[in-house]
């Protein structure tokens, strides 16, 4: 029998050999006894190693293996106070084949440990059991064997959403208006002991630097309480405006507010002040001559004042959006004058 073997191993080896030398492109007289050698070697151990894997693999092994649970049948009025575990240990003995066609190898799928939320405690190794496992795999052992479920009356409460994201434009750019969420809130159920203290929900985080342009993004809600926690939706909408913020400037005369009979009674110095400020490119040539942007104090201020230093207010006008205002100076005196 061996020879036979050997015979039937020797020719299938002479065939492909064989036909190699056929479709080598070297020139007719070629030394090709050093290829055939190498190819023989290959094949040989290629041969081999797929016979060693084909006679171990039907060999009886065991296997501990994570499975994953999934909670069924839990009552609508009724939530998880506690997770159960996500996986649970478990002890499998069988042909090397079937373990790895049954527990996740080559690609296949992990079964799915289901357990009942309608009882109060769980058997673990019955629901590990009654899994549709191949006929020559058995189940050794289960870690844990059982779980006690905690569970409580279910709530609802609805809170608002808390944006957990970073958004700047460059230094030339502003955004035009707080960013946005839609809907800015969102309807929770879950266990008392659980969400009952729950005073915001966060988004995922994000980031938008260098925003010099509206975005509109879906942005997923977290899921930090998952299979504790059910939500009325899963992403808000957010919505961003950036705008070019060109800085510009504009000298203002001093007006003195209050003045009595509308005398000249006081002096100020520096009658004029230099305004600094940050405005949208669009609004920017309409505020270089709005009438309404002006510089002002009181005739008040002015005999209350022990410290020599009056800070002018600054009138912005309203319908353009005026930021980031800085005076120069930053404050002026005022002196009285007294008629002799």
């Amino acid at each position: 029998m061996a020879t036979l073997q050997s015979a039937s191993h020797s020719t299938i080896l002479d065939r492909l050999l064989g036909r190699a030398g056929e479709s080598s492109n070297d020139p007719p007289g070629a030394d090709e006894s050093p290829k055939r050698q190498s190819l023989a070697i290959a094949l040989s151990i290629l041969i081999s190693c797929m016979l060693w894997f084909t006679f171990t693999m039907q060999e009886t092994y065991v296997r501990v293996v994570e499975l994953p649970t999934e909670v069924v049948n839990l009552p609508a009025d009724v939530a998880l106070a506690e997770l159960p575990p996500q996986k649970v240990r478990v002890e499998v003995r069988g042909p090397g084949w079937q373990l790895l066609g049954s527990f996740g190898s080559f690609g296949s799928k992990l079964p799915v440990i289901p357990i009942d939320a309608s009882l109060n405690t769980v058997n673990l190794e019955a629901a590990v059991q009654a899994l549709s496992l191949s006929n020559n795999v058995s189940i050794q052992g289960v870690s844990p064997t059982q779980i006690s479920l905690q569970k409580e009356d279910r709530i609802m409460v609805t809170v608002p959403v808390q944006l957990n994201a970073i958004i700047e434009p460059p230094p030339t750019h502003d955004l035009v208006t707080p960013p946005v969420i839609i809907p800015d809130s969102v309807t929770i159920s879950g266990a008392r002991s659980v969400i009952g203290d729950l005073m915001s929900w966060p988004t995922e985080p994000f980031e938008a630097l260098d925003l010099r342009d509206s975005i509109v993004v879906q942005l997923p809600l977290a899921d930090t309480l998952s299979g504790l926690v059910t939500r009325s939706r899963d992403s808000v909408t957010l919505i961003a405006r950036a705008k070019e913020f060109p800085q510009g400037t504009r000298e203002l005369p001093v007006q003195v507010r209050g003045l009595p009979n509308f005398q000249e009674l006081v002096r100020l110095e520096p009658p004029t002040i230099m305004v600094r400020y940050r405005v949208p490119i669009d609004q920017y040539d309409a505020v270089e001559r709005a009438p309404d942007f002006y510089a002002e104090v009181s005739y008040e201020e002015i005999l209350n004042d022990t410290t020599g230093a009056i800070v002018p207010r600054v009138n912005l006008p309203r319908e353009y959006d005026v930021r980031d205002v800085e005076l120069f100076p930053p404050s002026i005196r005022a002196y009285q004058i007294i008629e002799q």
